[in-house]
């Protein structure tokens, strides 16, 4: 069975990496002198786990896209916490065992949300790394929180320590 490569990205690396997307298409990441036949044959030799993974992709049930209005359902650390549209507030969107967002604001959700999961997300990562860097004996200069796409987060040889949001 031949497996379709649909998109092809050669770039400075040592190895060869394959992306499932969402829409089940194939990305191939390789070094820039990998020979087409050593890429092929890795392709062959990870064929059941291509397969296997765009059968999931295939299976995902698509999420559905936010509306931002009274009574909708949003996750926080594990648990779902209603929203509730209020009279004009500062900030625009606020916790406390439910989210209440300004009805002035209610077109700005998306951003408004993101802003605040970026926070808490930000403070939890922080007492985190403390905690540990505490017990491993090491100092992080600082900690960040970030939208990059393809990673989970990083260190820098100047100390800080970068994550990734899911938003």
């Amino acid at each position: 069975m031949s497996i379709q490569i649909d998109k092809l990205i050669r770039a400075k690396r040592r190895s060869i990496a394959l992306i499932v997307e969402r829409d089940g298409s194939l990305t191939v990441r390789a070094p820039k002198r990998a020979a087409m036949r050593d890429i092929e044959g890795f392709i062959r030799e990870k064929a059941d786990w291509i397969l296997r993974s765009r059968e999931k992709m295939k299976n995902a049930v698509p999420v559905a896209k936010k509306q931002y209005t009274d009574g909708e359902k949003f996750l926080f650390l594990g648990n779902e916490y209603e929203l509730r549209i209020v009279k004009p507030q500062r900030p625009a969107l606020k916790f406390d065992g439910a989210f209440t967002l300004g009805e002035t604001a209610q077109k700005r959700g998306e951003a408004a949300f993101i802003r605040w999961y970026r926070e808490q997300a930000l403070q939890i990562m922080t007492e985190r790394v403390n905690h540990y860097s505490t017990l491993h004996g090491f100092a992080p200069r600082q900690v960040k929180v970030n939208s990059a796409k393809t990673r989970w987060g990083s260190c820098t040889s100047t100390g800080t320590v970068n994550f990734t949001g899911g938003w």
